[in-house]
């Protein structure tokens, strides 16, 4: 008789997320964290950085196609065009942004509102083991002053019920009324995760930290030329102040930060009517090439994961021929702007389904593609 055996299967998620249950929110990542400290990793690192202005450049294009849609504000003074330049940013180094839906006295929606991606967190439904769909989401202000301390909801949040305009009349009722609604938060998720996106550099952390301590590494070491330390043996001065002189001048020529600094030796047993001075290296000298050699394949990982971004669009230097580099560098972007055209669309989409109209009307133009728009 065959044996019935009971087995467990442990899936390892990329991001982890779990109910943070005082707080009543779901958890980005293990700390709750994972946007601000992605956000961190992204502009401390050169290609990625660079990457992310240029893939939000690629998203933003010229804004909108009619300026009459692009021209449309909120009471912040903010038009379309301002936050398609805003949420741009979020798509590029998250695959996702928010936007608070307000409405006015004819219950349909009337003004977005730009909301920075970090601040965002899913609610906690009561439900939540059973069903994992989101139904209000919660918008902390406190990250910037304070981002690693626990978050007290009621405190420094306010809870926007999930973008859903043919329940707003009956949230205005339980909230009293159309004047004591927040409004409703559309969360846009630009990738198959849920309920939060996977950040297109996720898999590039690794990467982006090197080349951030590369940095250092250059700053601190190649710019002096060797890696390793300078020891200086010196006898004795006639006066304490030649001696000082002799240290600072040293100090002045070789830098004293970091890895290759100067270390001066005073050796009294060197018999001799004037200073002795002897000068030896701890380490081994090496190539300043030795960084480039390091960093480029670092560059093209990290570039890769920006939707394939072409190094030379983050680095034109690598580009040899400067008498075409201008008609070189305008293909690739034309290029790049098509693979990141399924983006444009699900902004024109989702846009389309707040103010309940055509997608058509929140194109967003690119001047790169041959198309022969009459506006």
């Amino acid at each position: 008789m065959a044996e019935s055996r009971k087995v467990t299967v442990l899936i390892d998620k990329p991001v982890k997320t779990r109910p943070f249950v005082s707080e009543k929110i779901v958890g980005y990542g293990d700390s709750n964290l994972y946007p601000q400290l992605l956000s961190n990793m992204i502009y401390a690192s050169k290609s990625a950085s660079s990457s992310v202005e240029r893939l939000s450049e690629a998203i933003e294009c010229e804004g909108f196609l009619y300026d009459s849609i692009g021209e449309i504000k909120n009471d912040h003074g903010e038009s379309l065009n301002d936050i398609l330049n805003i949420i741009s940013y979020d798509i590029a180094r998250f695959r996702g942004c928010a936007l608070i839906v307000q409405y006015g006295g004819n219950f349909r929606p009337r003004a977005v509102y730009p909301v920075p991606f970090e601040y965002v967190r899913a609610g906690l439904n009561k439900d939540y083991l059973k069903d994992s769909r989101v139904y209000n989401w919660v918008v902390f202000d406190n990250w910037d002053r304070d981002p690693y301390k626990y978050t007290q909801v009621q405190g420094n949040s306010i809870t926007y019920p999930t973008f859903n305009p043919k329940k707003f009349r009956e949230e205005c009722e339980t909230y009293g009324g159309i004047e004591n609604h927040p409004g409703q938060l559309m969360y846009m998720n630009f990738f198959t995760t849920r309920p939060y996106p996977l950040s297109p550099f996720h898999s590039v952390q690794n990467e982006m930290i090197a080349e951030s301590q590369n940095g250092e590494y250059v700053y601190r070491v190649l710019g002096r030329g060797f890696h390793c330390c300078n020891i200086v043996t010196h006898g004795a001065f006639q006066e304490t102040a030649e001696q000082d002189s002799f240290a600072k001048g040293i100090a002045n020529i070789m830098g004293a930060q970091g890895a290759g600094s100067t270390v001066l030796v005073r050796d009294d047993n060197v018999i001799s009517d004037k200073p002795f001075i002897r000068v030896d290296k701890l380490g081994t000298p090496i190539e300043a090439d030795l960084y480039k050699a390091y960093n480029e394949p670092l560059k093209k990982d990290i570039a890769m994961q920006a939707y394939n971004i072409p190094i030379p669009l983050i680095d034109s230097s690598l580009i040899a021929f400067s008498n075409a580099s201008g008609e070189v560098i305008k293909e690739m972007q034309k290029i790049y702007r098509r693979s990141t055209a399924k983006l444009r669309n699900k902004i024109s989409r989702d846009l389309s389904y707040i103010f309940d109209t055509e997608p058509a009307y929140f194109e967003i133009k690119n001047d790169l593609e041959d198309k022969n728009y009459d506006i």
